[in-house]
């Protein structure tokens, strides 16, 4: 990775919760846990095996309330 790609990416922040997750137009939803999320992106891992690359994910978790 470059060195302005490394400052163009947005701050990651750890957060640890439950997701769901199926590959587009999938019926079957697979459980997995967030390691960290940011504006950009979600990463997660999951049990069982991923899409492929480069294929559209739907996702659904609850965000927790800070207040």
């Amino acid at each position: 990775m470059a060195p302005h790609e490394l400052q163009d990416r947005a701050p990651r922040y750890s957060m640890a919760m439950a997701l769901r997750f199926r590959e587009h137009g999938e019926a079957e939803w697979h459980l997995a846990s967030t390691l960290n999320v940011s504006r950009s992106g979600v990463l997660f891992r999951a049990d069982g095996p991923l899409p492929s690359m480069r294929r559209e994910v739907e996702f659904v978790l609850a965000l927790p309330v800070v207040g």
